[in-house]
């Protein structure tokens, strides 16, 4: 203990130090190369990006998962904007595969999602990690609240969503997001729209809202007022004519990208594509529809159209297979890449 914390002192010591801990694999310095690397970008002060990205492929594993949140938590507060959107990106990475190690740092999260300095996409991953905590995160919920009044376009929703999934008792959030899908703003209306679809049956009261939403003018409105409604009542009778009406006049058309607070970008097409191959066979009267899309010039849309019509057809598998002989071989790699697919996840 003595030579680390003598070592700490000089850069150039510490660090031979820490690489020689990943050798001899002793309690103080931890044996995985990317953590490694991440230590020696703290204690040096530079290369903190590279060294963030440099974890992902570490996080599959919850022993390196919680050796790494510790070291993250306080890049939340960096001076550099870019580390805090890495730090604030891997830290929701984690909580999607690991959430026990962030139970701990729900404090030092909740204070960064208030911090006015903090990025918008910062802000909005370590909402979706509170999220994910539920209620082990209840805590924040008036951090919550605070960007639900103060934040932007797309963060007041995520916050929304977030609080709904941590207080299940308090519909104030489902609330708000109703009164959101009747703004003036087209990016406020579809941003709640998508709020609530995340949100499933916990919005059930959207329910009449969602419904009038579903004539609304703008594409990216309708279609995750369909997915909404569709995860909230399972019905299927109108949301299919909405979503095919939408896919018919426009496949190419629409893409959206709200002010310039965000960098997020939403494709109607994709979103209606999709929200068919959730509803399944019930969606059959799409199949013509989505048949079409299957020649967009957009790999994306070819392929979430594929992948809706193999949830929707009667047999997958022949349908694939006959698409393997097809003329196009666009098409033959799509349905070849969809076969290995379904059939490695029948042997797992």
């Amino acid at each position: 203990m003595f030579l680390v914390e003598m070592g700490k002192r000089n850069s150039m010591l510490y660090s031979l130090m820490v690489i020689a801990g990943a050798f001899l694999q002793t309690p103080e310095m931890p044996g995985d190369a990317a953590v490694v690397d991440l230590r020696i970008a703290i204690e040096r002060d530079e290369n903190l990006v590279a060294a963030i990205s440099g974890l992902h492929p570490g996080i599959a594993e919850e022993d390196v998962s919680r050796e790494i949140v510790p070291l993250l938590v306080p890049l939340l507060s960096d001076r550099r904007p870019r580390v805090r959107i890495e730090a604030a990106e891997l830290l929701r990475l984690i909580a999607d595969n690991h959430p026990n190690p962030l139970a701990d740092e729900v404090e030092a999260i909740a204070a960064a999602v208030r911090s006015a300095t903090t990025p918008a996409s910062a802000r909005c991953d370590l909402m979706d990690v509170l999220a994910i905590l539920r209620q082990e995160a209840v805590d924040s919920c008036d951090d919550l609240r605070f960007v639900i009044r103060h934040g932007g376009v797309y963060e007041r929703t995520r916050a929304a969503v977030a609080l709904a999934q941590i207080d299940m008792d308090d519909d104030e959030a489902v609330d708000q997001l109703i009164v959101w899908l009747n703004s003036s703003a087209a990016e406020q209306r579809w941003t709640a729209a998508h709020g609530l679809s995340v949100l499933g049956s916990r919005a059930e009261k959207a329910g009449p809202a969602l419904a009038e939403a579903l004539r609304d003018p703008h594409p990216a409105v309708r279609a995750y007022s369909c997915r909404a409604m569709w995860r909230i009542s399972q019905d299927p009778m109108e949301i299919v004519q909405v979503l095919v009406d939408d896919l018919t006049r426009a496949p190419e058309v629409a893409i959206v990208r709200p002010t310039s607070t965000s960098s997020y970008w939403i494709d109607h097409v994709v979103v209606a594509a999709t929200t068919l191959g959730e509803i399944g066979p019930a969606a059959g009267a799409s199949t013509a529809t989505l048949l079409r899309l299957l020649d967009s010039a957009d790999v994306v849309k070819q392929r979430v159209a594929l992948r809706s019509l193999v949830r929707i057809v009667d047999e997958p598998e022949k349908f694939l297979g006959e698409l393997l002989n097809d003329s196009r071989s666009h098409l033959r790699e799509l349905a070849d890449d969809e076969l290995q697919r379904i059939r490695a996840d029948r042997t797992e």
